[in-house]
């Protein structure tokens, strides 16, 4: 808290009454640190190819299309732009990427994208003190030198 913010709430408590001249003033608790710690991150190109299952059918959601990005990477390293990572090269932890995104808030704007088109994103992955997480960022395409 900033001097003039703590002269400003110590005025403010002597004029309601809240603090006698002479008491100790009890400041407002500062919030805690962030407990996140940014595991890794990585650049995925959602291809076309990202937004189809094995099976050829469309994919419904921001969750599995970047799970299928890194389906698509670990087995078939189809996008010479996708940024490496080998956290996910199991099922298993491609399973839990799909349900950090699905918790993730995204967007509108980046959800659209990401369904409808084929941008290019950063996936930052970040151990949480209740569960591990991830943020999306839109890139330039530029980033993958479309």
């Amino acid at each position: 808290m900033t001097h003039a913010r703590i002269l400003t709430f110590t005025l403010s408590a002597l004029l309601l009454g809240s603090v006698s001249q002479g008491q100790r003033l009890q400041l407002p608790a500062q919030p805690a640190a962030s407990q996140a710690k940014l595991l890794f991150s990585y650049v995925a190109f959602l291809s076309t190819d990202d937004h189809f299952n094995s099976s050829g059918t469309r994919l419904q959601s921001v969750a599995a299309i970047i799970q299928q990005d890194r389906a698509n990477y670990h087995t078939l390293k189809l996008d010479a732009c996708d940024g490496a990572e080998r956290y996910f090269s199991s099922k298993a932890n491609r399973a839990a990427l799909s349900t950090m995104v699905a918790r993730a808030t995204v967007p509108a704007s980046l959800k659209n994208r990401i369904l409808n088109a084929t941008p290019v994103v950063r996936v930052s992955v970040y151990r949480g003190t209740a569960a591990d997480y991830v943020t999306l960022a839109e890139l330039p395409s530029s980033t993958c030198g479309r």
